[in-house]
């Protein structure tokens, strides 16, 4: 257990964290609202995945509200996180799909993609409530397993969220690759390059944001009786600001820009959105 000015601190970074993260969430889902010319496939796969962040982010503000709502935090955190990262595989692999296989009418894979992720995050969100293992996990509500609920608790954190979020990095990082070598192969346009050198980040978020988070437990369970308070406050960082990385990276990409600017200053740019997401496919 933290001391009262530990749970403080922790409390502050994931507010302001959460806090920014939930508004740039909501930046994504407006502009979805309002921007008709953005309502395209890949978009609405950005949709899904920002709407999932936003469950996350009303999860880390919601317990400091009011405490006895630790479990129904615990069970946003967990649903909004695992939506978030299977989203995140489905658009790895959609670009996939799009670049490396040239698959034509890929966005009509949008209604299995959206049953498939939402099926598999209700039903490993409902796992852990058949041992009652959601509440207090040292940190924040989460699922429990330092301390009473050991081994029940441990199981279901690496079957309901590190062993998908292993898969959907791996498929990441081999996506990517691929992805990157053929633009390579087939373009030597500098905008490539440029291109080339953003994705090459996108498998890296999603490490970056978790990996903090990882090594927290993995010490709890090595070192269970010795402060973590340093391990926590990172992963208190990063894991309230996957919500505004995600809307970042993935949301605000040249077609929204572009759109936004078309609006503000109608004269100044006759490029469309829909030119620059030709065949629905532009999360770049």
């Amino acid at each position: 257990m933290y001391t009262q000015r530990q749970s403080e601190a922790l409390n502050i970074v994931m507010d302001f964290t959460a806090g920014l993260s939930l508004l740039g969430c909501l930046f994504i889902i407006l502009v979805y609202l309002f921007f008709k010319e953005l309502r395209v496939f890949a978009f609405k796969l950005v949709l899904h995945m920002t709407v999932c962040d936003s469950i996350r982010c009303v999860g880390f503000l919601l317990v400091h509200a009011d405490k006895s709502l630790c479990e129904v935090q615990a069970v946003l955190i967990q649903a909004g996180s695992l939506g978030s990262i299977l989203w995140n595989g489905v658009i790895a692999r959609t670009l996939y799909l799009s670049v490396v296989k040239d698959m034509r009418g890929v966005e009509n894979t949008e209604l299995k993609y959206t049953a498939l992720v939402y099926t598999v995050t209700l039903v490993l969100t409902g796992l852990p409530w058949t041992t009652l293992s959601y509440g207090d996990s040292d940190g924040w509500c989460w699922i429990k397993g330092e301390h009473g609920d050991y081994l029940a608790g441990n199981i279901w954190r690496a079957v309901c969220l590190y062993f998908p979020l292993l898969l959907v990095t791996l498929n990441n990082l081999y996506s990517y690759y691929h992805i990157i070598r053929t633009l390579r192969q087939g373009f030597a346009h500098p905008e490539i390059t440029s291109l080339v050198h953003k994705l090459r980040f996108y498998p890296v978020i999603l490490i970056m944001c978790y990996i903090c988070a990882l090594l927290k437990r993995i010490y709890n369970l090595v070192k269970p009786d010795v402060d973590d308070f340093p391990f926590a406050l990172v992963a208190a960082l990063t894991l309230g600001s996957i919500g505004l990385v995600d809307a970042v990276i993935y949301g605000f990409t040249q077609s929204v820009r572009v759109v936004i600017k078309q609006r503000l200053c109608p004269k100044g740019d006759s490029r469309s959105a829909s030119s620059l997401s030709e065949g629905g496919i532009n999360f770049i």
